[in-house]
């Protein structure tokens, strides 16, 4: 599998963009949790709201998913390490979207 990878450049470059993105991802919720638990109660009712204009930019960090999984598709073979490669990438897609800070809390 390793050589498969090493052959196949595209696969390669695409699970290193997944990785950094689930990295980038992880790290803006942490800064997420930690800005919930200094707010006081009423901030805290309406912390959804202060989320979005705060920490808008977490959702660019989608485009990095999206070029992972253009980097998958592009591959030319159709092995395990494609289908794996496609499925990190979709999971890095949705892990921006899923508000994972909230079990970090």
């Amino acid at each position: 599998m390793v050589i498969t990878l090493l052959k196949n450049k595209s696969i390669y470059i695409s699970i290193i963009i997944s990785i950094i993105s689930i990295i980038i991802t992880t790290a803006i919720n942490i800064q997420i949790a930690n800005e919930y638990l200094r707010v006081d109660g009423k901030t805290k009712a309406l912390f959804g709201l202060k989320e979005i204009f705060q920490f808008s930019y977490q959702y660019y960090v989608c485009i990095l998913g999206v070029a992972a999984m253009i980097f998958a598709v592009k591959a030319n073979n159709r092995t395990v390490s494609k289908t794996m490669t496609l499925l990190l990438s979709i999971s890095t897609i949705v892990l921006v979207f899923v508000r994972f800070w909230r079990l970090l809390v």
